[in-house]
């Protein structure tokens, strides 16, 4: 999959991650209830390099959504 993380990509380009994979390698994504959550992540290089630096010395923001599955 294209928007997968390998080495061969640039600093900016976004790649997904934290999904588990089926046996075909496909992203398999809960359906959002607490017994199989729904997990996505986005990145790039150039982000992720960004925290290899003192914890005192930059903001870490993390932004997050749940419970948005009605019933």
């Amino acid at each position: 999959m294209e928007s997968r993380y390998c080495p061969e990509l640039d600093d900016l380009t976004p790649f997904s991650f934290g999904y588990k994979l089926d046996n075909d390698g496909n992203p398999v994504l809960g359906d959002g209830n607490d017994e199989d959550p729904f997990i996505l992540a986005f990145s790039t290089k150039y982000m992720l390099r960004q925290l290899d630096r003192s914890p005192g010395k930059f903001v870490f923001h993390m932004d997050a959504s749940f419970k948005l599955t009605t019933k």
